[in-house]
């Protein structure tokens, strides 16, 4: 038992937990994992109590202990959607080996229910909600971890960790030369980064090709990581990073570059960013989007059920399917290539889940935080443990794809419309006015639309 876990005593107490609160736990865990090839075990700590879920054996079996059965089951009854990852935040249960393994025993269990048609709705879209959540605050504590470990930590535990971090700036490098080609830069082209973070993508790319840059961000302390970086390489003159929404930008760019920018866009205003990104792109430009992602399988329930993520993780914030981007392009937007990167990414998350454990278990200073957004700030308080499982978590979601991790390519196709019709490419009924007539007048109730946003 681990010291966050609550030991109680008395007759009434192992009779409420026995009697009452238990039932409603193991109706949860069976509805998902019952029917399992694997075994889940549970512990209810406080009265000693073990259950046994699915037909497997001991070995490679999971056990969750559930440290505050009363605490863990009223969170559930408030908001069953929220309550799992809520109790986890609690500390009312923990798992071992690791609670990654229990999520992936839970992904396992729900894709044998959905292959056999039996599967209940609310366990999933529990389990989607808080899995989405979980890995969306990985997200934002790597960044604030990453800012943390360059400025704050100077003992040997960098030194000693040197090794690792030099192969995630070799694999992060990787990853920036891949989008690099894909953008398929060259000295004459005038880049729009939307969302520029602290400027890395920008400097590779600028060194590599010799192209002009513009960096958006809305953050002050990543503008000024941003500048120091772009100073110290000697790259003033071609790179400006400025603070600046995206939607008021002007100019003409020859590509645009967004990376994991467009999760904060919401579905409501995909029309409205896509046709940003029209407006600022040259006929014939280019723009590449990394995005998370969800399954359009999943859209719906996903849209409807994100409620942890909205109140914990990132006010506002939602993940688009790649039908709903589809929806969203303009007539002059096409999509192009589309890679998948998700396991890669589950790589690269385990590889920060161990090095930023190597520095927790050899700091002088045992490395404490916590994230919270202040406007566009981010500050560090001594209330979080990173030696804690919860950065594991969201590894399970690449490899079991409940989300996806892409690139996409959007290109613009302003001018190709007339160039291929005087080639003979394409005709129109019941003649290309017409067709022309159409494009105009959707394009004119976008525009419409666009303009109610802005005055609602």
């Amino acid at each position: 038992m681990t010291s966050g876990a609550i030991k109680k005593q008395g007759f009434l107490y192992n009779l409420l937990v026995t009697h009452i609160f238990f039932p409603f736990i193991n109706r949860f865990l069976k509805s998902i994992v019952d029917k399992s090839k694997e075994a889940l075990y549970v512990h209810v700590t406080p009265t000693g109590h073990v259950s046994k879920y699915g037909s497997g054996g001991t070995k490679n079996s999971v056990t969750m202990f559930i440290d505050n059965p009363i605490h863990f089951c009223w969170l559930m009854i408030l908001d069953e959607k929220m309550g799992l990852g809520e109790a986890y935040m609690a500390a009312d249960w923990r798992a071992e080996p690791n609670p990654t393994e229990f999520l992936k025993l839970l992904i396992r269990a729900k894709k044998e229910k959905a292959a056999s048609r039996k599967f209940s709705q609310k366990p999933k879209a529990t389990l989607m909600a808080t899995a989405i959540g979980v890995l969306l605050s990985f997200v934002r504590k790597v960044t604030a971890i990453i800012n943390y470990i360059q400025h704050r930590i100077r003992d040997n535990t960098v030194a000693q960790s040197a090794k690792n971090i030099e192969e995630l700036e070799k694999a992060q490098l990787k990853k920036i030369d891949a989008l690099i080609d894909m953008l398929d830069l060259s000295k004459d082209d005038k880049v729009l980064e939307i969302g520029c973070g602290w400027g890395a993508f920008a400097i590779r790319a600028v060194q590599r090709s010799g192209c002009q840059w513009t960096g958006l961000t809305i953050s002050r302390e990543q503008l000024a990581l941003g500048k120091e970086r772009v100073k110290d390489e000697g790259l003033e003159d071609k790179i400006e990073l400025k603070i600046q929404d995206y939607r008021l930008v002007e100019g003409s760019y020859t590509r645009v570059i967004s990376v994991e920018m467009i999760e904060a866009v919401g579905h409501a205003f995909l029309p409205q960013y896509f046709q940003i990104i029209s407006d600022r792109l040259v006929p014939g430009g280019k723009a590449v989007i990394q995005a998370i992602i969800c399954p359009d399988a999943y859209y719906e329930k996903y849209s409807n059920s994100s409620d942890f993520i909205k109140k914990y993780i990132f006010p506002g914030g939602h993940m688009p399917s790649l039908g709903a981007i589809n929806a969203a392009l303009p007539c002059d937007l096409q999509m192009g290539e589309k890679r998948h990167i998700g396991r890669h990414y589950a790589t690269t998350l385990d590889h920060w889940y161990r090095f930023l454990g190597s520095i927790v278990g050899k700091s002088s200073e045992k490395l404490k935080l916590s994230v919270t957004s202040t406007g566009d700030e981010v500050d560090f308080e001594g209330q979080g443990n990173l030696n804690n499982n919860e950065l594991a978590h969201p590894v399970t979601m690449f490899i079991h794809n409940p989300i996806h991790f892409c690139w996409l390519m959007i290109l613009d196709e302003k001018m190709g419309l007339g160039e291929t019709y005087m080639t003979g490419d394409w005709t129109a009924e019941p003649n290309p006015t017409e067709f022309l007539k159409l494009l105009i007048r959707a394009k004119s109730k976008l525009f419409l639309g666009l303009l109610l946003s802005f005055k609602n």
